[in-house]
């Protein structure tokens, strides 16, 4: 082979993103995507539901960290025959667990919940859940379940 492509080859240890080079591009990136995809679903849905809708969230984030290989993803997505929505949603997942780890917010050991505990933290101290107008609602109900002080 004459290309070289080693420019493409991902090493876990040097994940580095723009969006993950501090906890403030952190919490922008959580307050964006991962806290607000959760927020606008438990909006839409009955209060009764929102519980086994954050039970849902965190399987999601649980599956995610088990697939961290690149041809493991696609050969799952495929047998299982995932919409390009469910699977933009755990690449995200994905890219947000990623990134947490690079800068030494989460551990390789982490639990589902503590992804999304320590996302409402960063989104709350450095104020972005008012500058993303995340749903007041929803966001207290994930503080207030995750025990984040408010």
């Amino acid at each position: 082979m004459k290309k070289d492509l080693t420019n493409l080859i991902k090493n876990e240890d040097a994940y580095q993103s723009n969006d993950f080079i501090s906890e403030r591009t952190a919490s922008d990136y959580v307050a964006k995507y991962l806290i607000s995809y959760i927020t606008i679903e438990l909006q839409n849905l009955p209060k009764d539901h929102w519980e086994n809708t954050v039970k849902t969230w965190l399987k999601i984030i649980a599956l995610a960290k088990s697939l961290q290989n690149n041809m493991q993803r696609s050969m799952f997505y495929q047998e299982n025959k995932f919409d390009m929505v469910m699977e933009g949603i755990l690449e995200d997942v994905i890219h947000t667990i990623n990134g947490f780890q690079s800068i030494n917010l989460l551990s390789k050991d982490f639990k589902p919940y503590e992804l999304i505990k320590k996302s409402l933290e960063l989104i709350l101290k450095y104020q972005k859940h008012q500058e993303y107008q995340l749903f007041e609602e929803p966001f207290n109900y994930l503080c207030n379940i995750f025990n984040v002080k408010t």
